[in-house]
């Protein structure tokens, strides 16, 4: 399946705006942007808020597809 991806943090907070339609969503949230080569930005589903993150931190992963 070649259309699945980890969205950017910009697709994440897309998602987070329409989180009333998706299950599941009060966890941390990995997206596919980069801060340098040793973090990542998440987003907090709880409340909207981006976090820079180390890379080898347990996060949860919202992949979606393209259509």
């Amino acid at each position: 399946m070649e259309d699945w991806f980890l969205p950017s943090s910009d697709e994440l907070v897309e998602l987070y705006k329409q989180r009333d339609t998706v299950d599941d969503v009060d966890d941390q949230y990995w997206s596919s942007s980069q801060s340098d080569a040793e973090s990542a930005w998440n987003l907090n589903f709880q409340n909207g808020s981006p976090y820079e993150g180390v890379k080898d931190s347990w996060l949860f992963v919202r992949p979606v597809r393209a259509f």
